[in-house]
Formats: C-alpha cells, structure tokens, sequence
C-alpha cells in the first residue's frame, strides 16, 4: 500500500461547524425549518474529508432528487429517518463487498450516477461510483483496492459513518441528519 495517499479515511468527531474541503454529517435533532447554518447544534456530528466522501456520496445523493444529485458535495441536504435507513442498508452492502468480493470496479463520472434505480443492486455487483474523482484519487484507488489492508481501512471508515448514523436514533428529537459540503 503507498504510504503517501491521497485519500483520508479518517473520521472525525465534531462538535462545531467545521471549515476546509470536508463533509459534515450532523444529527439533526432541532425544529429548524428552514436552513439556518448558525442554529444548528453541531454537538452531534462528524466530518470526513472530501475526497472519502466521493466514494460514498453517490449513495448519499441517491436520497435526493436528480436536481441535487449532480454536485451533492456542495452544500446542503436533509436526509429523514426513512432517507437514513436506506443510506446505512447501502453502507452496509458497500462494506460487505469490500471484504467478500475479489473484484471491485469504479466508474468514475458517468451519467449513470443521476439515476438511483437499483442503487444496492449495483453496490451488490461491487460496484462503487464516484461522481467526482481526481488523478491521484483514481490512481490511489486502482493501485490500492487489491490490497486487503486498504480494503480493510476503507471497511473501516464505512462502519465508523453506519455506526455515526445508527447511534442518531438514541439522541432524543432525533429526525435525520444534515449533510454539509463546505
């Protein structure tokens, strides 16, 4: 595996907004109605950094009308419970696949990532898209995902994001989450 990679898999727990190229996943337990970056209760978030992200934001994105699904990165969503649950069942799979399948194909940018029809079919085929990817990332990919330990990190950062979203049901209020793409 190379030592230099471009890609973070690291999760951090939050507990304020959070600048620079990374995704926030907050808990939304508020009755905000309308987007209100200030009055939002952070306490209970996480962030991943952007490029992690790109190889689950199509799962993401699939929640979400084909209006927002292009550049889902950039800013901000409201994922309901129901929306959540569906997002773990494809998290799940995702990591499932990374430790029983021998092959694992990206596609990178494609119009495919605008249609969600079988979303967890397509995850159950190993497969992962990425809307967006750069050099590095597609190489780092390619060169790292037949490496058991890469997988296994990578496995690892999918269950700490399930987990994350599993434990938002024990916070009282508890409606969703919020996706921000700073």
């Amino acid at each position: 595996m190379q030592k230099n990679n471009v890609i973070s898999y690291r999760v951090e727990k939050c507990c304020e907004l959070r600048g620079g190229l990374n995704i926030q996943l907050i808990i939304k337990a508020d009755n905000l109605s309308k987007i209100n970056l200030e009055k939002i209760d952070y306490t209970n978030s996480i962030a991943l950094s952007e490029y992690s992200f790109a190889l689950i934001e199509n799962i993401f994105a699939s929640e979400q009308s084909v209006e927002k699904r292009g550049y889902y990165h950039w800013g901000f969503h409201y994922h309901d419970i129901s929306s959540v649950d569906r997002i773990i069942l494809k998290l799940i799979a995702l990591q499932k696949n990374l430790i029983n399948k021998e092959k694992i194909t990206f596609l990178w940018k494609s119009l495919d990532l605008l249609n969600n029809q079988n979303e967890l079919k397509v995850i159950n085929q190993g497969i992962i898209k990425l809307a967006w990817s750069t050099n590095e990332m597609r190489d780092e990919l390619v060169n790292n995902i037949v490496d058991v330990n890469y997988r296994r990190e990578l496995s690892v950062f999918l269950n700490e994001i399930v987990c994350f979203l599993r434990n938002g049901v024990q916070i009282s209020g508890y409606q969703g989450i919020y996706v921000l793409g700073i």
